[in-house]
């Protein structure tokens, strides 16, 4: 089993969830709360996807991202245009539990793809599902704490925070 394989290919689909954790504006007091929802989301897909068939990996590979991607969009767009200026920094603080499993759900795809791939080349389904959980959870923790620091000196910023994780749900049904 090649380490650095798994590692390199964890990073790669954990890589969506820094991006993700930079445009969410999360309250200091809800950080926790959020990567928790969001890291289970992904253990939950990543076991999942260690469990599907080879032929159904490559056809769920493309709905993953364009699942994803769509989710994202989605999300970007609401924040969008359900507020502007102002109200979108007050709405952005009320974020419910059910915004973070919907960005867990949307980043955890990849997850679900990569475990899939991994464990079909034979690598252990416990060490795979960990790995790439451990880091979308890092990734997602520390950006969600630059994120955190960044927007409360710069609340400017936060207007540009939808147009990104859109652009990210782009990103993703495109590639």
């Amino acid at each position: 089993m090649d380490v650095l394989f798994l590692i390199s290919t964890a990073l790669s689909v954990s890589a969506d969830s820094f991006l993700c954790g930079l445009s969410l504006y999360v309250p200091l007091k809800d950080k926790n709360k959020a990567v928790i929802i969001i890291a289970v989301s992904v253990l939950v897909l990543c076991f999942t996807g260690a469990f599907l068939g080879l032929n159904l990996g490559r056809l769920f590979s493309r709905y993953a991202n364009l699942i994803g991607g769509i989710l994202l969009m989605i999300i970007g767009l609401i924040e969008v245009f359900e507020h502007n200026g102002k109200e979108l920094i007050t709405a952005l603080k009320q974020k419910k539990i059910f915004d973070y499993f919907l960005v867990g759900i949307a980043v955890g795809l990849d997850g679900l793809v990569g475990s899939f791939t991994l464990s079909l080349l034979g690598y252990n389904l416990l060490l795979v599902v960990l790995t790439i959980t451990v880091l979308h959870v890092m990734l997602l923790y520390v950006s969600i704490s630059i994120s955190t620091e960044f927007l409360l000196k710069h609340s400017a910023i936060v207007k540009s925070m939808p147009a990104l994780i859109f652009m990210l749900g782009i990103y993703k049904v495109l590639c």
